[in-house]
């Protein structure tokens, strides 16, 4: 049964915030200080005050940002000019490094490469080059370094760079290239390096490399105006990738431009419209910087350029903050005429406030005390007496609704509440025992507390507002706690008790669908687990191959296992098929220790398995599966005074662009599995499209990627 409830007024209740105990003989009270900034007086003046603020704040917003907005549009405008401006110049200063290269390389023939007193004094006499780079050096045909300068002078270096991707392009494309930052092998600094080819009858005989040392040089230095300290701006260099070739500060040079704060979101939006390179410049701009990037014509190089857009504006905002001061000041002055003003106008009503605030003293007759009074508060003194006298048939009426909903939600089958402002109002008898708590304990209470988390609880709120927005009752299942602590799931109902205003309060419905819920769960996990094993089924393996596939490029590298045991059916056979699940699920125990959490085990059926190994290239996926083997073939399961084993051939086969479907990349693996039985068992076999079947050796080196011939059935 409810507890029977009256609606009062609040300040009808004993002790409440708004009753005034009158004393005797005390007289009229004078209305405390702070109880003026409540008053209808205090308000307007602040709404005046504020109306009278914001006119004059918005003109002047208005008028800053359309002045910062077109010296922002100008700066921008300037910022782009100067980038292109400075590619144009560092484009002219390394094509001039590349026709110096190119005049020294012009004087060397095929034949000086072979003496080393000659390269040795020609690169001693090229003062020209030397003051263009931080070292020069020769590599002959082949990429064996002969000769080699710097600032310690000229002399013979064995070194070898035919790997260096600089030195290949330059044979492959016979012209001078511009390498990408490198780490020197001579010093270990983060160089530049221009190359020009030896060209003689058509071939290559030589190449000539000047390098540029990041640390030491700034390509800046010679193209960006030192003067222009208006406007300073952040300079600096990259490659496409992002490599920062020159910054004024040394350090940050052969690091990448996401280390530079300034640059970092710029960087990231340049890449995400696509890596566009522009001599005339594009922009990148934001609310904290003004950034622009033009390409350097003749490279791969860009120049970026930066400001902050809050130096750029300070002045403005400074001027902004004095106009600000100066119309406090007036807006203070005007604010207290008004006050004064309000004061005298508004003292009738201040007279109807003292009759008010004792509204439903019950030493008072509702009739009694009222000041003489017209217009607007005549009117309003005419509806508070009206209110007086129908207060009390409205409390009666009240308590008679009380009464039969308290007899309605005795009876309801299901846990019954109302809530307003997030407060149990009302409780049935049934929703106390699904929750273990007494009424008393719940009426008043949060309905907070009565969720397994607060994050459910707040996950709920934005649901049931959805509902009511679109006028349907709301309805989903959640886990409940009961007052000792134990979680159930309920299925929560819930409509507003006026459909036009949720706010006048919410009737809950609860039922406890724990078995329900457990009873679904269970099938789900059925309907995508092996029950013998608890590893995932083959539906769920080929939904994640599926999507690996889907994904690609982005899921590669990722390989599939497919792995069948050995010499099982002999214990089925010899020991009974408990004996076989016992194995198998040994089995299944042993493969997954050796795989990681994130991949993904999988029972297809019998005595087949298969494992997804995402993001996992194939030499790694080879070890995967070297290990699996082992750890089965080493397991010995005791039965029945029988040490029971078994082996396993293991398929692997790598994700490539060439699969269209999951199913022919499953069956790859499978065909590399039965390869792997044909070749005599407990081995590994891999497939690769296009290509022999592939697997794998022990070497003194690790293991090594082979050819073998795929054995033939009998």
């Amino acid at each position: 049964m409810l507890r029977p409830m009256t609606l009062k007024p609040r300040h009808l209740e004993r002790g409440g915030p708004h009753v005034r105990q009158q004393q005797p003989g005390s007289g009229r009270q004078t209305m405390p200080w702070w109880r003026w900034f409540d008053s209808l007086k205090f308000k307007v003046t602040v709404a005046g005050v504020l109306a009278l603020a914001l006119g004059i704040g918005a003109t002047a917003t208005v008028l800053m940002l359309r002045a910062e907005g077109e010296t922002l549009n100008a700066q921008r405008r300037m910022m782009l000019e100067e980038a292109s401006h400075d590619a144009l110049a560092l484009s002219r200063h390394v094509v001039g490094q590349q026709r110096a290269l190119s005049a020294a390389a012009g004087q060397l023939r095929p034949a000086d490469l072979a003496k080393p007193d000659v390269l040795q004094a020609r690169l001693a006499s090229e003062h020209v080059l030397s003051t263009l780079f931080d070292a020069l050096f020769i590599v002959d045909g082949k990429g064996s370094m002969l000769m080699f300068r710097d600032d310690a002078g000229t002399r013979p270096m064995s070194l070898d760079v035919a790997d260096r991707p600089y030195f290949i392009r330059t044979l492959e494309e016979r012209r001078g290239i511009i390498s990408e930052p490198v780490t020197s092998r001579v010093t270990g600094n983060q160089v530049v390096l221009l190359t020009w080819p030896m060209v003689h009858e058509g071939a290559v005989s030589g190449v000539l490399v000047g390098a540029i040392t990041l640390q030491r040089r700034d390509l800046l230095a010679t193209v960006v105006d030192p003067t222009n300290t208006e406007h300073p701006a952040l300079v600096i260099v990259t490659d496409a990738a992002g490599k920062i070739i020159a910054h004024p500060t040394a350090d940050m040079r052969g690091h990448s431009i996401e280390a530079e704060p300034f640059l970092h979101g710029a960087f990231k939006r340049w890449q995400e419209t696509g890596s566009p390179a522009e001599l005339s410049g594009i922009d990148l701009s934001d609310r904290e910087y003004l950034t622009g990037v033009a390409a350097v014509p003749g490279t791969d190089w860009l120049i970026w350029r930066s400001q902050d857009v809050a130096g750029l504006l300070a002045p403005l905002r400074d001027g902004r903050a004095e106009a600000t001061r100066v119309a406090a000041g007036v807006v203070v002055v005007l604010a207290v005429g008004l006050a004064i003003l309000l004061r005298w106008l508004l003292r009738p009503l201040y007279r109807l406030e003292k009759r008010a605030d004792r509204l439903f003293d019950s030493d008072i007759a509702p009739d009694e005390g009222w000041p003489a009074a017209t217009g607007e508060v005549g009117q309003l003194q005419r509806v508070l007496r009206r209110s007086v006298r129908e207060r009390a048939l409205i409390e009666e009426r009240n308590n008679q609704v009380l009464q039969q909903l308290s007899s309605v939600l005795a009876a309801a089958p299901v846990g019954i509440a109302v809530t307003r402002a997030d407060q149990f109002e009302l409780v049935s008898a049934h929703l106390c025992q699904l929750l273990d708590t007494p009424q008393d304990d719940l009426l008043g209470q949060p309905m907070q507390l009565v969720f397994a988390s607060n994050e459910d609880y707040f996950a709920m709120a934005p649901q049931l507002a959805a509902s009511f927005k679109v006028s349907q009752p709301y309805a989903a299942e959640w886990q409940l706690l009961r007052r000792g602590g134990q979680p159930f799931w309920a299925r929560l109902s819930a409509q507003p008790v006026n459909p036009h205003a949720p706010a006048d309060g919410i009737i809950w419905t609860l039922q406890d669908i724990t078995r329900e819920v457990a009873s679904r769960t269970a099938l789900e996990w059925s309907a995508t687990h092996d029950s013998l094993t608890g590893l995932a089924n083959r539906t769920v393996l080929e939904e994640r191959l599926a999507r690996a596939v889907s994904q690609r490029p982005g899921s590669m590298p990722a390989c599939v296992l497919m792995f069948d045991l050995d010499h099982f059916k002999p214990i089925n056979d010899e020991f009974g098929h408990a004996a076989g699940d016992a194995m198998l699920r040994a089995v299944s125990q042993a493969a997954a220790a050796q795989v990681r959490s994130v991949d993904l085990l999988a029972r297809i059926g019998g005595d087949e398995f298969g494992v997804l190994l995402e993001h996992c290239p194939a030499d790694a996926a080879q070890r995967v599966a070297v290990a699996i083997r082992d750890a089965i073939s080493e397991l010995a399961m005791p039965w029945e005074g029988h040490s029971l084993r078994v082996g396993v051939s293991i398929g692997l086969a790598p994700l490539t662009a060439d699969y269209t479907e999951a199913a022919q990349w499953l069956a790859d693996a499978d065909q590399a599995c039965y390869e792997a039985k044909a070749a005599g068992r407990n081995t590994v076999r891999s497939h690769l499209p296009g290509s022999s079947t592939l697997g794998w050796q022990q070497t003194g080196q690790g293991l090594r990627l082979v050819a073998q011939r795929t054995p033939k059935a009998s």
